[in-house]
């Protein structure tokens, strides 16, 4: 019994503090992607997001379209503090000592559907910063990228695995109340 409490009190500890790392990402991707957006002209080429995609630049990239490029990673960067938002929810569980609980399935089912819509949120990302960040190239230069590739299908299939395990949660939660209720 002992070793089951200061196991507990441990994962309470631990799950304090990653609420605490998670709360500062929330707080500081937006404010990161600000500042890229900000000084991307200021940039090495090779960190440039058109570099990244794979999209050809002529120029340095105008106000407003940094400003549209901020708003289209801001896709992507929302389902992530979505995310974080989900973990911070599940760590606050488990740093009250509430482990098998519904609201952790319902955590782990929303994690695996953020996981897939985090895919989805890609495949819109780089058409829209590749037409973006070469709307001010001369005619004939403009360009437009699509990736796919195995970290989308590895999102799918983790966010797939993700449900799974909500599911089979779900089940021993069932199970286990069942059990503590029968007389």
């Amino acid at each position: 019994m002992n070793a089951e409490n200061e196991n507990l009190k441990r994962i309470q500890r631990i799950s304090r503090r990653i609420q605490r790392v998670l709360a500062a990402a929330m707080f500081a991707l937006p404010l990161a992607l600000a500042a890229y957006w900000f000084f991307y002209n200021d940039l090495p080429a090779a960190a440039q997001a058109g570099a990244r995609i794979g999209v050809l630049i002529v120029g340095p990239v105008a106000g407003p379209l940094r400003l549209l490029a901020f708003a289209i990673t801001m896709i992507s960067a929302g389902v992530t503090l979505w995310g974080c938002y989900t973990l911070r929810r599940l760590f606050r569980l488990y740093a009250s000592g509430r482990i098998f609980d519904a609201e952790n399935a319902v955590c782990f089912r929303r994690l695996g559907w953020i996981f897939i819509v985090q895919v989805l949120a890609n495949l819109i990302t780089v058409p829209g910063l590749a037409v973006t960040l070469s709307a001010q190239n001369p005619p004939g230069q403009k360009q437009l990228a699509f990736s796919i590739g195995s970290g989308e299908l590895g999102g799918l299939l983790a966010g797939a695995m993700i449900l799974v395990i909500a599911a089979v949660m779900e089940e021993g939660r069932k199970l286990e109340e069942d059990q503590r209720l029968t007389v």
